[in-house]
């Protein structure tokens, strides 16, 4: 996925949502059949888009992310007229739905409403202990590689406290355990591809995180 269409897909995605909600909350001002026009161009770029796919032609990722955005842009304004049949509501309700996408895995949604989810990878997250987790440190524009850094979270239900950040490693991990963990250092046990069971030490309170290791 370019960094041009992952950028289109934030910004209109961010734009549609907030334009969604200023136009259902205007929306009793406006007369009950102006919703029509608006739902019959969105249902034409939804059958372009079908066309483009099967078509196999690239620009079914533009269409497919505008369709979508259109969706969602008149999702709210569908929401609240209570004339719609309860298909319409649901269809267009799905659209709305899409928030808790956003929050759960923002990098997901914007890959899905472009057509680009087969691209998708994500972020790898190795269970230390309980609630502590070392997850891969990867934004949405960099793509895997073997130089992708990790860091270490504890997470309090939705809530997630970065204790370390910016860690790399040589090898690809396994499987992990959480030996130590306070406010001066933090200790884990890590499994690796190549190499033996090792154990790190890190001391994050310091100006520059410090790292220690020794096989086991």
């Amino acid at each position: 996925m370019s960094p041009t269409l992952l950028i289109s897909s934030i910004c209109l995605y961010l734009m549609s949502l907030v334009a969604s909600l200023l136009i259902g909350m205007a929306s009793k001002r406006f007369s009950p059949t102006a919703i029509r026009i608006p739902i019959i161009m969105h249902l034409l770029l939804f059958i372009s888009t079908l066309l483009l796919f099967f078509l196999n032609v690239s620009l079914h990722h533009t269409f497919t992310l505008i369709t979508f955005c259109s969706g969602l842009l008149i999702s709210v304004w569908a929401l609240r007229k209570k004339e719609h049949s309860k298909i319409i509501k649901i269809y267009f309700g799905l659209f709305l739905f899409s928030i808790f996408l956003f929050i759960a895995s923002p990098g997901k949604l914007f890959y899905l409403i472009s057509a680009n989810i087969h691209q998708y990878k994500a972020e790898k997250k190795i269970d230390l202990q309980e609630n502590y987790f070392l997850i891969e440190q990867r934004s949405m524009f960099s793509l895997p590689s073997d130089s992708t850094p990790y860091k270490i979270v504890k997470q309090y239900g939705f809530y997630k406290k970065t204790l370390l950040r910016d860690v790399y490693f040589e090898d690809e991990i396994n499987e992990g355990r959480m030996i130590l963990a306070n406010e001066d250092t933090i200790v884990v046990d890590l499994n690796f591809n190549k190499t033996d069971k090792t154990r790190f030490g890190f001391r994050p309170t310091t100006s520059k995180t410090s790292i220690y290791k020794k096989s086991k």
